[in-house]
């Protein structure tokens, strides 16, 4: 199962740049999320230049299609 990590010490502003997560099974990287204000960007473990871009609207659509689950939001 996949996992990722993050810290923040003060809650983070995506600014221009943005921020990526990276995405490790045990110490193995499965790949790199890229977020930014106008979009995610999914790269497979070893790419650099061509990855799966999403725009928030396409993001949320995917997400409301699945199974409502019980959850606590932080």
């Amino acid at each position: 199962m996949p996992n990722v990590t993050l810290s923040f010490a003060d809650e983070p502003e995506l600014k221009n740049k943005g921020m990526v997560l990276t995405v490790k099974d045990d110490d193995d990287i499965v790949g790199h999320l890229m977020i930014g204000k106008a979009s995610i960007i999914w790269f497979k473990k070893n790419a650099k230049k061509r990855g799966y871009k999403v725009d928030w609207e396409e993001l949320k659509t995917w997400f409301e299609a699945k199974e409502k689950i019980e959850a606590t939001r932080p």
